[in-house]
């Protein structure tokens, strides 16, 4: 098992603080596959510090797909 980077464990740090139930943020981790995408999805849950769970979700799909 490979270590997590450091902007995996921030990630993963953020959706626990949003309270993000932990399938949907085992699918948003899977779905930054890289370190631009995961710093995308951190920089929109800084501006949107009230999203929910299935808004973060919706984000990361967008993010994963461009």
């Amino acid at each position: 098992m490979r270590k997590l980077t450091e902007a995996e464990e921030l990630l993963i740090c953020g959706l626990k603080a949003f309270g993000v139930r932990k399938g949907a943020a085992m699918e948003i981790a899977l779905r930054m596959e890289t370190e631009e995408q995961q710093y995308k999805m951190m920089d929109y849950m800084v501006d949107h510090r009230e999203a929910t769970g299935a808004e973060l979700l919706n984000e990361a799909r967008r993010i994963s797909e461009e």
